[in-house]
């Protein structure tokens, strides 16, 4: 073995406890993300200066990086949203509502949380309803901080 290799196997733990704690969906999610994230320790080995730090904690940013930017760029949404007027979208097949009750949301925030939980980015959204990422960004958190209120 190379000095490549048995530096990915010796943080290989490193890339399982990253794939554990984004929460696979089946067996098949978990393999593929621990591909990634040796895939992930191999480039940063091929660049890693020693002079910048630890490889070990630049591994475990470097593979939860690789792995949540492969889920954003290959996993596509769920549902599909259509447009009916200016200001209100309707949205098709709309399991959302059944699972997160109204923690006190206004409209404007429910349907932000909404598309959020549809795999839109902050951006997607505010192109959508027509407004600027800084105003739905703002309602995006708010809602945020209701719903973490509700459930302490």
């Amino acid at each position: 073995m190379d000095n490549i290799s048995i530096l990915i196997e010796s943080h290989m733990g490193i890339v399982k406890q990253v794939a554990k704690s984004l929460k696979p969906r089946n067996p098949n999610q978990y393999d593929e993300w621990l591909q990634l994230g040796r895939i992930a320790l191999w480039k940063l080995a091929k660049r890693h200066n020693i002079e910048r730090g630890q490889f070990s904690t630049a591994a475990y940013t470097y593979v939860k990086y690789e792995i949540i930017g492969h889920l954003r760029h290959n996993e596509k949404p769920k549902y599909k949203a259509s447009r009916l007027s200016e200001n209100y979208y309707e949205v098709i097949n709309d399991p959302v509502s059944y699972y997160i009750p109204s923690y006190n949301l206004t409209v404007n925030e429910r349907q932000v949380i909404e598309f959020w939980f549809m795999g839109f980015t902050v951006k997607d959204i505010s192109l959508k309803i027509d407004r600027t990422v800084e105003w739905t960004s703002k309602r995006f958190h708010r809602a945020c901080s209701k719903i973490r209120k509700y459930n302490e």
